[in-house]
């Protein structure tokens, strides 16, 4: 350590969760293994059209298509894995920002899972993820286009019937 700093630490009070019975308790309906730099570049790919938005991951056998859609334009890619347990099928939607985080920590293979209600689960050899699956986003409104403004109509101004007039004979 560097000399003139200081290193302080803090003792939390109370019991800390519980990781390895919250760990066993995920039961994936499905694994599949997959590279973690192919998961990355796939990811990087389709979230350039919305890269704050959600990524749909569509599960069939042994390949997984990555879905993003964006104000202006939509990507897909497919990336082929090797399916390890159960059947690999369903379409899960999750944060685009939240998982570019993990998978740029993460290296090698990973085994990706899906548990209860489309919770991903990923993991390698030193680290472990787990990030909740998002509604599907609702569609976007189409543009409500307003009716023309009808001019105003005019007051129609009152006017008085003129008696008519007779001439008067001279005398």
């Amino acid at each position: 350590m560097r000399q003139g700093f200081k290193l302080s630490a803090r003792l939390m009070e109370g019991d800390y969760m519980d990781t390895d019975r919250l760990m066993g308790s995920i039961r994936n309906q499905f694994t599949v293994l997959t590279d973690v730099a192919n998961l990355r570049r796939t990811l990087k790919t389709v979230a350039a059209v919305d890269p704050k938005g959600r990524v749909k991951l569509a599960f069939d056998g042994g390949r997984i298509t990555f879905s993003c859609k964006g104000e202006l334009a939509s990507a897909s890619e497919c990336l082929d894995t090797a399916p390890l347990t159960g059947i690999p099928r369903g379409e899960y939607w999750y944060l685009i920002p939240d998982l570019t985080a993990c998978l740029r920590s993460l290296s090698g293979t990973a085994t990706l899972g899906i548990a209860q209600a489309g919770m991903l689960d990923l993991s390698t050899e030193h680290a472990y993820y787990m990030q909740t699956a998002m509604r599907e986003p609702a569609a976007a409104p189409a543009p409500v286009k307003e009716a023309p403004k009808a001019a105003p109509k005019k007051a129609a101004k009152k006017t008085k019937t003129a008696k008519p007039k007779t001439a008067k004979k001279a005398a």
